[in-house]
């Protein structure tokens, strides 16, 4: 449960160092009861129990979001964010919450907004308050930013050159270029993924799914490039029933099926889906440029 329309009034007021922190923690009446947040002491409105002050064995005053603890404020004024890997726009409002700064997500990072200065939240910062009480930022993990080299682009796509004829040839040779509930249970069992969490297409919003992401990315590209007509295969079913799975986390609407081309065509529009299953309807603009989807008694994961 984040902030939403509902808890966006927090009833959390904006702490500036450790004195007013540690003044807080003393002042507020912990959750009285025997319940699972008895003697919790609430950072915002008493029923909001996702908000919490905590002191910690250094003297410190966290100020919990659930389980992360994503301000801290230490005895020698020193203010330490992080985000535990939650970079989530709940995480961002939190922070401004209690410390006035604004903050948003790009690029599956929480940026800051302190003092006309954008900082991305990553590996955590410490800030302090100078003479004038603006808060400035101490330590701050290195960003970066990723560009295309092209020339390794080309060089890339030269690799895959062959792999692509292959496809081509392959799909042409196939029954509408549709691929088998067998074919993606051998596959599944070979990659050793989960049923629903082998797709190709999936954008990690949270930093530890990137890795996920790259692991299985580096392993299809490994197919491609052994050379192996076995290996290619099993990478072409991999690209249809990822297209199939959309972000390779949903599961397929029941008797639908999806088409993967391996070449451009105009987007489709949305037509009422016929009573006729073997008739075939085009998808909504949610999937326009993209595939179109047929409502047809077929095994699913296909290309044409």
């Amino acid at each position: 449960m984040g902030y939403g329309s509902n808890y966006r009034n927090s009833g959390i007021h904006r702490i500036r160092n450790y004195a007013e922190a540690l003044d807080r923690y003393n002042t507020v009446e912990p959750i009285r009861g025997s319940g699972r947040n008895a003697g919790m002491k609430p950072l915002g409105h008493r029923n909001r129990t996702q908000f919490q002050l905590l002191k910690g064995t250094e003297g410190e005053i966290k100020c919990r979001l659930y389980d992360t603890d994503v301000v801290t404020f230490y005895p020698d004024d020193t203010i330490k964010i992080t985000d535990a890997s939650y970079t989530t726009q709940t995480t961002a409002n939190f922070i401004d919450d209690v410390l006035g700064i604004r903050g948003r997500v790009s690029d599956h990072d929480i940026v800051l907004s302190i003092h006309g200065n954008q900082y991305r939240l990553a590996g955590g910062m410490i800030l302090k308050r100078n003479g004038e009480g603006k808060l400035q930022a101490l330590q701050v993990a290195k960003a970066y930013t990723h560009t295309v080299d092209r020339k390794v682009m080309k060089q890339l796509r030269a690799g895959i050159k062959d792999f692509m004829s292959y496809l081509n040839g392959s799909i042409k040779v196939r029954d509408g270029g549709t691929f088998s509930p067998e074919e993606k249970e051998e596959l599944v069992e070979y990659l050793g993924m989960g049923d629903y969490a082998f797709g190709l297409t999936y954008v990690p919003t949270w930093r530890h799914g990137v890795e996920d992401a790259r692991a299985k990315l580096t392993k299809f590209f490994d197919l491609i490039k052994s050379g192996d007509m076995e290996n290619w295969y099993r990478a072409s079913c991999w690209l249809a029933f990822s297209q199939q799975m959309g972000h390779g986390q949903r599961k397929p609407p029941p008797r639908q099926h999806c088409h993967l081309t391996t070449h451009r065509h105009t987007p489709p529009t949305h037509r009422a889906v016929p009573s006729d299953p073997e008739k075939t309807a085009t998808a909504g603009p949610e999937n326009a440029g993209r595939c179109r989807c047929t409502l047809q008694s077929k095994p699913w994961g296909s290309f044409h």
